[in-house]
């Protein structure tokens, strides 16, 4: 499992989640239709989920790539800034679940490497309008 809960300063907060099951693995997208901080009416924001199973072949390239990144190594960062992403980082492989808080994200390093890897995944497989334009929102923060 992977999951990536992203809080950019300019665009809606966006959960990308990544579960590997038996037969399959399911790649999530859970997002609103704006910034939280900034609507005016909170109540009257709206919600969009995606969900998309992508075959167990196609996804262990995926998962290969992923269990490679030394996420581990990575500590809860927080860079003086006043814009940019922070991201909520949980990882289970082989039974270990890794969690890192950080803002720090460099797209050659993890866990931006991650979330790199994961917007590139679900460019593939997710078909949403609002979906396809959050990942490009969510790149340009790498």
């Amino acid at each position: 499992m992977a999951e990536l809960i992203c809080f950019p300063s300019f665009h809606a907060e966006t959960l990308l989640r990544v579960v590997e099951r038996t037969d399959e693995t399911v790649f999530r997208l859970f997002t609103s239709t704006e910034n939280l901080w900034f609507a005016s009416d909170k109540e009257g924001v709206e919600w969009l989920q995606e969900s998309i199973p992508v075959p167990k072949r196609r996804a262990d390239k995926f998962w290969k790539s992923v269990t490679n990144i030394a996420i581990s190594e990575v500590k809860n960062e927080h860079l003086e800034q006043l814009d940019g992403m922070t991201v909520l980082v949980a990882i289970q492989i082989d039974g270990i679940l890794i969690e890192v808080e950080t803002n720090n994200l460099n797209a050659k390093k993890p866990p931006g490497l991650l979330l790199r890897k994961i917007l590139d995944e679900g460019k593939s497989v997710l078909r949403d309008p609002i979906s396809r334009k959050r990942l490009k929102e969510l790149r340009e923060y790498l």
